[in-house]
């Protein structure tokens, strides 16, 4: 897993890798994202990292 300084910045790159993603149309358009324990698991980092990249991309309209 990572170390608190790295989760500071990898939730941005994981976003930022899942929104290129979902503009690429990777999921389809009714397409679902992978689960949390996949992305954790896909990532390599914790479930924490993983739901903060998840919440900007929600912030952000790109995810309900």
């Amino acid at each position: 897993m990572e170390s608190n300084n790295d989760s500071s910045t990898r939730f941005r790159d994981i976003a930022r890798q899942l929104r290129e993603e979902l503009a690429s149309g990777r999921y389809g358009v009714e397409g679902r994202m992978p689960s949390e324990a996949q992305l954790v698991r896909r990532f390599g980092v914790s479930r924490p990292t993983v739901a903060r990249a998840l919440g900007v991309l929600a912030g952000e309209g790109l995810l309900e």
